[in-house]
């Protein structure tokens, strides 16, 4: 929002005695974050009264001391012009009128309508993952260079599915899926809208190749396969939402374990999903909705052998 104060003195001519006007103008409103190109800008302009004045008259257009449109306020001391067009200068002056008679034009006020830019949607790069690994993609490169982004969401738009945690994160954590074949391909758009309603789209491919096969040992035992530990530190089920949060650990060699989250209730194990890896933090989490009742224990099992289980918080 800008704003700017002119004064200028206009002249009155009430019959035979001349009175002097002070006119001020000021620009109190601009183009709106929510303006639209389609409904156009707004500014609202407000003067000082003036002694003997019965109405006054606003004036304005493209060119200075070229005023193409002009509007009767009557006794108002601020109008609001709208429809205005993008990118384009408008200039505005104001005149005072008492019976037949009207003062010259008040200092002119100039002001730009600065056309709303739209925002770039960054997904970041395409990239490769081994089959149950954990994938993040980054949205945070995403920008808009004048009023901001107000709405970021992820969607995915070929592949086989994956489970989503928060698709309106910056920054987007699943487990890439178990495949049948060598490789599939999986597709997620990331579009972005600032607060002038500009949308912008950029999508992100992620190649997932199956797991190699684990080398198998030979008849003198050469290759011990190797056991994992897995530890629970956060099992907590919230009655309310009907939600469990669940978070652990591996000392696996490698980040590229995959653990899956089992219920065990009376019914036997129920397989809840892979817990997805945060590699900023060093551990695995996740959330697991729609579950009937609380589990009466948590298992995680590792890709590499290991296992682990624990009760639940219920809160």
């Amino acid at each position: 929002m800008m704003s700017g104060l002119l004064r200028g003195n206009t002249a009155l001519l009430f019959g035979s005695k001349r009175k002097f006007i002070l006119l001020s103008v000021v620009l109190t409103a601009a183009l709106m974050p929510w303006s639209s190109p389609v409904s156009g800008a707004e500014v609202t302009l407000r003067w000082d009264a003036s002694d003997g004045a019965s109405g006054y008259v606003l004036h304005y257009g493209n060119q200075s001391g070229t005023y193409d449109a002009l509007v009767d306020v009557g006794s108002q001391v601020q109008h609001t012009v709208v429809d205005l067009a993008e990118g384009k200068s408008y200039y505005f002056a104001v005149t005072a009128y008492c019976d037949n008679d009207e003062s010259g034009f008040s200092d002119e006020v100039m002001y730009t309508i600065v056309a709303n830019l739209p925002p770039t949607a960054d997904a970041g790069p395409d990239r490769t993952a081994e089959e149950m690994s954990a994938v993040i993609l980054d949205g945070s490169k995403s920008l808009d260079p004048d009023d901001g982004i107000k709405a970021l969401s992820w969607k995915q738009v070929a592949g086989p599915a994956v489970h989503i945690l928060d698709s309106q994160d910056e920054i987007l954590e699943f487990s890439a899926p178990q495949i049948d074949s060598n490789e599939e391909l999986l597709v997620f758009e990331l579009v972005v809208q600032d607060y002038g309603g500009l949308v912008s789209t950029d999508s992100c491919t992620v190649v997932v190749k199956a797991k190699p096969d684990a080398p198998q040992p030979d008849d003198s035992g050469g290759i011990e396969p190797h056991t994992d530990t897995v530890e629970i530190f956060k099992a907590v089920y919230r009655t309310r939402k009907d939600r469990l949060s669940l978070s652990a650990r591996t000392d696996a060699d490698n980040t590229g374990a995959v653990l899956t989250a089992w219920a065990e209730t009376d019914d036997g194990r129920i397989k809840l999903g892979n817990l997805c890896y945060d590699s900023r933090k060093g551990y695995y989490a996740s959330e697991f909705r729609n579950l009937d009742q609380a589990p009466d224990r948590i298992i995680v099992s590792s890709s590499c052998g290991g296992e682990a289980s624990s009760s639940c918080t219920i809160r």
